[in-house]
């Protein structure tokens, strides 16, 4: 068994979400009921319990903002990395054949293109994820990303590109501007580049983000 001296005698609970010291009262009444119950080897029986909110915690350890934004929503990130793998997206002609058409551009680049368009899947399932909890929960936000969806379509309607570096680079300049008016503050800048490329990926799937082969005389 520790020494007194080897023992936790200090507890920090950190909260995503925090308005009052209300809850530490009964947090420190059943700290004391389970001490007298415990053999407390690895705590001390008197060890003292502070409760910090996100603001209290950043204050303390000058946290950055990813960490700041997973505090606060951890609950659902974890809840998006479970479900978008279990997504399906579309494996149709279009994103398929852009992917073909990309590796006919770049023929010293064929294993890049495979994991760019793994990736890009991978993204868009991400982003089928949260627009789904958006709907489900804030509507406010998802109406917000459809007027964002019309934005970038402008933006990559209206500017032409030749190659697929090129269109996927620019595309997400374009989506991470966009989504950024109303999605930075709520959930961070980490969040707003990962729904920026899975809506880059689901607009090479559906046609707008487009380049052309060199070897056809066709649009893909």
């Amino acid at each position: 068994m520790p020494s007194l001296c080897e023992r936790i005698c200090h507890v920090t609970l950190i909260a995503n979400w925090f308005e009052s010291h209300a809850p530490l009262g009964a947090i420190k009444q059943n700290a004391t009921t389970y001490a007298v119950a415990s053999q407390c080897r690895w705590i001390t029986p008197d060890a003292d319990v502070v409760l910090k909110g996100p603001k209290e915690f950043a204050d303390q350890y000058g946290v950055d903002e990813s960490t700041m934004m997973w505090l606060k929503h951890q609950e659902l990130l974890a809840k998006l990395d479970a479900e978008a793998p279990l997504i399906d997206v579309p494996h149709g002609p279009t994103f398929d054949g852009k992917m073909q058409a990309a590796e006919a551009l770049l023929p010293d680049a064929k294993d890049a293109v495979k994991q760019v368009a793994d990736n890009l899947r991978t993204d868009w399932q991400w982003a089928i994820a949260f627009e789904r909890q958006l709907s489900d929960r804030l509507p406010q936000l998802h109406a917000a990303l459809e007027r964002g969806r019309k934005r970038l379509l402008t933006l990559v309607l209206t500017h032409a590109v030749s190659t697929p570096w090129e269109a996927i680079n620019r595309a997400q300049e374009f989506s991470e501007s966009v989504f950024s008016d109303d999605f930075l503050q709520h959930y961070g800048r980490s969040v707003v580049r990962d729904l920026a490329l899975g809506e880059v990926a689901r607009l090479v799937g559906g046609c707008p983000i487009n380049w052309k082969a060199k070897t056809s005389n066709v649009d893909l």
